[in-house]
């Protein structure tokens, strides 16, 4: 092994192969490189323009960034490397185990170090680095050499892969059947400025009373932001009581409108919801000779309606609130959330009741919440219905259905932004060790949640984080053979709009261009008073696309059910569970959540 060489194909290969360079990137440090040989001035060069450029630069750009004589002449050298020297098999795997050999004993470093020091309370992440580190590889494979192997080439055509029904009809035929094995398939769901008003609640510690208590204020909504970065728990007024600030949305800059009602003044974007005496309806949409709008005392206040001219950045709030309100200067207005969770949630539901063991992760939701939300589906029972129940009554529903559903459903919550593609892959094997469960389908909730492997990545923007992420989180699927559905936040308009594209999402075009399925969701007010999603199949790699389709949405019972009129009743499948002394198990086979 000749480390000084080894060093000099790494810095080569960052330039001159795309995908190769993903695979270094989220690990690249100034201190996995050895100071004789000169190369480390090279990283920490690459590493100071892509703090400074949001980007990892071009060679060009590279070479004129070096001012340093002897590293400019390194770095040219490196590149001048012929590639038929090092692109063999057996070089590309030596090459691969040197720089993984570099991962661990760095972190057997930081572990010596930390054990020496006066803190390990950081010490818990060390094993997660070297499970990173231990997973790190290039894929050497050369693919398929189309001309001498028609036997492979028959038994493709022949192969029929293997589906997961979405339990509703007119979304499984737009996607060949179902969510198919080692596939990712997203579903993409979409304001105000931020010196809008909102009276919020949060704990404050109080030195007289020796406590914490609670704390009223009326703020602008980027106060809000402040607070929860600092690990506050926010809650926001609403018509229904003060309720948890789940997430504070950037949408970016939009075109603003001004509504002013009685001394109340409030600039918001053109697409932002407010309720009025003619429903939800949007900014760019009031009419002040037709419509009022829905205020805190609980009346209906006429308005004026100007066109600002203007653009400003705007925001919204996530509500823990199944009406998804809050006041905004003391009007009513919609928060951002579209439903993706009840869109997994339901989708999971079904699949449990055709027979196919899941797995959920979540990021935003407790395991709990997730598990209410798709007992709402299971028990046909909303919130209100299963808190007047009855312990006992409640128990017999459930082993009602507990009979009727022969299959596992297991929720594992993870924190945001702590969770890798390799922390999923050893969740998948320690399920199957400890509890003998393989999931035929795993829904992420969601996927802009999660980081890319290896902690450390040179100050990626935020599209270059989630195409890693994205990329790793597939492969996670091809390994284990199952499919994986996770969500997108769209940015501007995205949920509201009567139209939506890949364009729309949030942060990172890029995690749209690792996945096998994209469904963009919206729900207008004219929608949300119908009770439909509307789903835009924008990609696909089954053929189809472009395709668009309307669904139905029970938000109570967080549920997702087609429109055709042809399918059977979930409650009155529970109800016959309840009644009858014993459910035959041939049942489950005659349920079609269609």
């Amino acid at each position: 092994m000749n480390p000084s060489l080894y060093e000099k194909i790494l810095v080569n290969l960052m330039f001159k192969d795309e995908e190769i360079r993903d695979r270094i990137i989220p690990f690249l440090r100034i201190e996995l490189f050895d100071s004789d040989f000169g190369t480390q001035n090279i990283i920490k060069d690459i590493l100071a323009f892509s703090e400074k450029y949001d980007r990892f630069p071009s060679e060009v750009e590279m070479k004129s960034y070096i001012k340093d004589a002897e590293t400019s002449k390194l770095f040219f050298d490196c590149l001048s490397m012929p590639k038929e020297e090092y692109e063999t098999d057996f070089m590309m795997e030596e090459i691969a185990d040197f720089f993984k050999r570099k991962l661990l004993w760095n972190d057997a470093d930081t572990l010596i170090k930390t054990l020496k020091g006066p803190d390990i309370s950081n010490i818990g992440e060390i094993p997660n680095n070297i499970m990173d580190s231990l997973a790190f590889s290039f894929d050497t494979g050369i693919g398929l050499d189309f001309f001498t192997d028609p036997e492979r080439l028959f038994d493709s055509i022949s192969a029929t892969e293997k589906v997961v029904p979405s339990g509703i009809k007119s979304i499984d035929n737009l996607i060949e059947g179902g969510f198919h094995e080692k596939s990712l398939s997203l579903f993409l769901a979409g304001c105000v400025t931020k010196d809008t008003k909102v009276r919020i609640r949060y704990k404050e510690l109080q030195e007289s009373l020796n406590g914490y208590d609670d704390y009223y204020d009326e703020v602008e909504i980027s106060e809000v932001h402040k607070l929860m970065s600092n690990g506050t728990t926010v809650e926001v007024d609403t018509p229904t009581g003060y309720s948890k600030v789940v997430r504070y949305v950037e949408k970016g800059t939009k075109k603003l409108f001004g509504v002013k009602c009685d001394d109340r003044y409030i600039k918001v974007s053109y697409d932002h919801l407010f309720e009025t005496c003619d429903g939800w309806v949007m900014t760019c949409n009031l009419n002040p000779l037709i419509h009022t709008i829905l205020c805190k005392d609980g009346k209906f206040h006429s308005i004026e309606v100007n066109d600002i001219e203007d653009c400003e950045e705007v925001v919204d709030l996530e509500v823990e609130s199944e009406y998804h309100k809050y006041y905004t200067e003391d009007m009513v207005s919609h928060n951002t959330n579209v439903g993706k969770t009840l869109i997994m949630c339901s989708l999971a539901t079904n699949m449990i009741m055709k027979g196919y063991d899941v797995l959920y992760v979540t990021f935003e939701d407790s395991e709990e919440k997730i598990a209410n939300r798709i007992m709402f589906n299971l028990l046909d029972a909303d919130k209100s219905q299963l808190k007047a129940m009855s312990k006992e009554r409640f128990m017999k529903r459930f082993a009602a259905v507990k009979d009727l559903v022969k299959n596992k459903l297991i929720i594992k919550e993870f924190p945001e932004y702590a969770c890798s593609a390799n922390h999923l892959r050893q969740l998948l094997k320690d399920l199957k060790v400890k509890k003998k469960f393989t999931p035929r389908a795993m829904f992420i909730d969601y996927i802009g949640c999660m980081i890319p492997n290896g902690k450390q990545n040179i100050n990626l923007n935020s599209n270059d984080l989630l195409r890693f992420v994205a990329g790793q989180t597939r492969a996670v699927g091809m390994e284990f053979a199952i499919p994986i559905i996770s969500g997108a936040q769209t940015n501007r308009a995205g949920s509201t709009a009567s139209e939506i594209d890949m364009t729309d999402t949030a942060d990172s075009f890029g995690q749209t261009m690792k996945a096998d399925v994209i469904f963009g969701v919206t729900e207008t007010a004219e929608l949300a008073a119908a009770g439909l999603f509307t789903f835009y199949l924008l990609k696909s790699r089954y053929g189809l696309k472009g395709m668009k389709i309307s669904v139905g949405v029970d938000k109570f019972k967080q549920r997702l059910f087609g429109i055709d009129g042809d399918e059977p009743k979930l409650k009155d499948l529970v109800d016959d569970a309840v009644v009858a002394t014993k459910t035959p198990n041939k049942m489950i086979k005659n349920i079609e959540f269609q």
